[in-house]
């Protein structure tokens, strides 16, 4: 059983904890300047870092703005506010998917663990909360934009169509997420889709388990 959310990032902090807090953070002056750099760094306690301080940061990270070291030190903040405060900008898809940018499945076991017990919360977070911090939509497009393979969490969903929750958020996706193709079969809209999982997603969508439940 996957850890609670609360539970996942904690266990983030705990195993990203022996990355230290940087001294300077390399970056584009157009993008995350030198107020930015100083307000981050000034800082000294990671878990009450205000997400104004993290959001210039977190939107350009390992693209014109620090690099691995000092993200490693920041990623358990940076996803704890994501899925819980929201940042406005970047969107959670952009900041999760930002993992696959840093070759996270290359990281020392403890890291990679952390990482994936995190996402596996978030996705049962937003299958069956009562009142889901994400939705379904934008969380499973992060994940894909995170992982080379949707297809536990699709299995996860489809295995859990009992239940009213997961149920009900798979027809609000249906309806709401998708649209139909030229193809005439569904696709999903997020904008933020990488090609290869969205093809995977439709590809689910058309199998007969699902396509038997949007009929029904």
């Amino acid at each position: 059983m996957a850890l609670s959310l609360a539970e996942a990032i904690d266990r983030l902090y705990d195993d990203f904890a022996h990355h230290p807090r940087p001294t300077s953070i390399a970056c584009c002056p157009c993008c995350f300047d030198e107020k930015d750099a100083s307000e981050l760094l000034s800082y000294g306690r990671l878990r009450t870092t205000p997400a104004d301080a993290l959001r210039p940061y977190a939107a350009s990270v390992l693209f014109t703005v620090g690099g691995l070291d000092d993200y490693r030190h920041y990623l358990p903040r940076i996803m704890e506010i994501a899925c819980v405060e929201g940042f406005a900008f970047p969107d959670f898809e952009s900041v999760v998917g930002r993992l696959d940018h840093a070759a996270w499945t290359t990281w020392p076991r403890s890291e990679r663990d952390a990482v994936h017990a995190f996402l596996d919360a978030i996705w049962e977070h937003a299958l069956f909360a009562p009142d889901p911090l994400l939705w379904v939509d934008e969380t499973l497009c992060g994940l894909g934009n995170a992982v080379e393979d949707l297809g536990p969490y699709l299995a996860t969903w489809a295995d859990n169509l009992a239940d009213d929750r997961a149920a009900q958020r798979l027809l609000s996706f249906l309806t709401e997420d998708c649209r139909v193709g030229r193809d005439g079969l569904l696709q999903p809209t997020n904008a933020y889709w990488a090609k290869s999982r969205r093809r995977q997603v439709e590809k689910w969508l058309a199998s007969p388990l699902i396509t038997e439940f949007a009929g029904g």
